[in-house]
């Protein structure tokens, strides 16, 4: 058997003087070893070794070189985009088909291009950051309150569009201004509020949604809903009256 390193031959001959290996053992090591001028004098460590080994299968320098060329990467893009563009287009409800065929195929060729589980990530990413960025006002918001499922989504941007909108019954002109002029002077925790709005002939014709925001908790109304039934939180009844001639 001969020495692997310098290091394992001056650990025989220093057992071989304390008496735990006898000399003729040394020596038939010494024999064996063809080449002692040139022994390392550390054996690289298996990891190492295995790590150059697999590296070798690729490249006799056992450099690890690129697996895809600029060019290659750019092929990759074009057709893992392209296909996660189609997939999106006909797979998306209508009226929506366009932007998600977009973001698929962006995200999906960033991906490409990027390659291996970097890829992957930045696919994924990409694909959330585009479709909180570019989301259309009626897919935020209450949509991702389950407490507001059932309810007509928001398509105006002020309640008072949205009363236009949803109630198809005389209600006092100023009905909303009186309500926030009210809510402005209430202090109340944190939460969901609503208050039942009145015709003229004094039945329950829709329901204005208030909600605290702020560190103040400031009460602001939110929406105007129809009258299907009460939206999640707590009834104002008691405390702001309804708006009067």
């Amino acid at each position: 058997m001969p020495f692997k390193s310098e290091a394992q031959r001056r650990l025989f001959h220093a057992k071989a003087a304390r008496g735990e290996i006898s000399k003729e053992t040394v020596h038939e090591w010494e024999h064996a070893t063809k080449s002692k001028k040139t022994l390392p004098m550390h054996v690289k460590k298996s990891y190492d070794q295995g790590v150059q080994a697999a590296l070798a299968l690729f490249s006799k320098s056992a450099n690890v070189a690129p697996i895809l060329t600029p060019a290659q990467r750019a092929a990759t893009a074009l057709i893992q985009g392209g296909t996660s563009m189609a997939m999106n287009l006909a797979m998306a409800p209508e009226g929506d088909k366009m932007r998600q065929g977009l973001i698929g195929g962006v995200s999906d060729a960033a991906g490409g291009y990027i390659g291996g589980f970097k890829g992957m990530g930045a696919s994924m990413a990409g694909n959330m950051a585009l479709q909180g960025l570019t989301a259309p006002k009626q897919y935020r918001g209450q949509q991702q309150d389950p407490r507001w499922a059932g309810y007509d989504q928001k398509m105006a941007d002020h309640a008072d569009d949205r009363l236009r909108e949803r109630i198809k019954v005389e209600l006092h002109p100023d009905a909303l201004a009186q309500l926030r002029s009210q809510a402005i002077k209430l202090e109340l925790p944190p939460g969901r509020y609503y208050l039942p709005m009145h015709d003229i002939g004094g039945n329950t014709a829709a329901y204005a949604a208030f909600k605290t925001v702020g560190k103040k908790n400031k009460l602001v109304l939110a929406t105007v809903l129809k009258r299907d039934k009460p939206p999640p939180g707590t009834s104002l009844s008691h405390l702001m009256k309804q708006p009067v001639s």
